[in-house]
């Protein structure tokens, strides 16, 4: 996956200080923006763990403003929706906000505090990963599936992945084949199967990036690969 950085992402990691935001917006399973929770939010924190099923979680806490937040069926803040997650930097010249995409997460657990001085709700992000893993649904749908000896790889992923409803994803065309019969139960899960594809060849990775596209690649070395930012532009004075 490849990394672009702009002129603004430059600018800001030279600030000798920053002012940080952060935004939030909702979106419905279409992955079409409902709301932005920018300027409601009051903590948020990432974690992105490359050992992990679920590689991107997040944990959320952001200040109510009307009933329409209500933690229930139908709510902005439901098991229905995804969000996007931005962590943001003022530039000091320009005085406006580079944002950068920290991923597209599920709403796991959200929590509604009400008191005396206290109107806000908290929950937890799970990446994409989580509708496959059975943690979010991802089941084989009440019937075995079989991947014959000999299959394409890229191809039984995208299979399996339809079954599941996902149709945005960037899967590497493995020349390595399917060298065993693949069989799973009807009570096993999407994930499964596609873990038994992926560990064929041990040097491949599968994960969701920020996009919430699925992807399937070699794992990158970094060599070779060329240097974005060194010491000498972050030490350029602005």
């Amino acid at each position: 996956m490849s990394i672009y950085l702009t002129q603004s992402d430059f600018d800001t990691a030279r600030q000798p200080y920053r002012d940080t935001y952060a935004k939030i917006e909702l979106l419905n399973f279409q992955f079409l923006t409902v709301e932005s929770l920018e300027g409601l939010v009051t903590t948020l924190s990432v974690n992105i763990n490359a050992d992990s099923d679920i590689r991107r979680t997040c944990n959320v806490t952001f200040v109510v403003k009307d009933s329409s937040f209500n933690v229930e069926v139908g709510g902005k803040i439901w098991l229905d929706k995804y969000i996007r997650v931005y962590s943001g930097i003022r530039d000091i010249h320009t005085q406006e906000i580079n944002w950068t995409n920290l991923g597209i997460y599920l709403i796991n657990d959200p929590n509604h505090t009400y008191d005396a001085t206290n109107n806000s709700i908290s929950f937890q992000g799970v990446d994409l990963m989580a509708k496959l893993t059975g943690a979010r649904n991802g089941y084989a749908e009440a019937m075995d599936t079989i991947i014959p000896i000999g299959s394409n790889i890229r191809s039984a992923m995208i299979a399996t992945l339809a079954i599941g409803g996902f149709t945005r994803y960037s899967i590497a065309d493995n020349p390595q084949d399917v060298p065993y019969e693949i069989k799973v139960d009807k009570s096993a899960t999407l994930y499964e199967v596609l873990k038994q594809l992926r560990d064929i060849s041990p040097e491949y990775e599968m994960f969701f990036d920020v996009e919430g596209n699925f992807i399937y690649q070699k794992i990158p070395t970094g060599v070779d690969d060329p240097i974005l930012l060194d010491n000498a532009t972050l030490n350029d004075p602005l």
